[in-house]
């Protein structure tokens, strides 16, 4: 038996048409959300369309967490981590 796992990294906007598709074919994918921030990297964050990452949830997708605002967690103190991930959350 062969699995496969499909994840998408940050949350972008664009995500959300990979979601559809992957819908239709009836294969669910995880889609790790930056929580903090509207943008990175120069492009537009799902995040603040609430509608749309509740239909991503509706078509059988799993939401993970990929921190709040997307900072280099080796260069943080034990504490700025733990931050990161408890804002990722809420």
């Amino acid at each position: 038996m062969i699995c496969v796992s499909l994840s998408f990294d940050d949350g972008f906007l664009s995500q959300y048409n990979y979601a559809r598709i992957l819908y239709r074919l009836g294969v669910p994918g995880t889609f790790f959300l930056i929580t903090g921030l509207s943008d990175y990297d120069g492009r537009r964050l799902i995040i603040d369309r609430h509608d749309l990452v509740r239909e991503i949830v509706d078509m059988g997708h799993e939401i993970g967490s990929h921190t709040h605002t997307h900072r280099d967690l080796t260069k943080l103190s034990t504490q700025e981590v733990e931050e990161e991930f408890r804002e990722s959350i809420n």
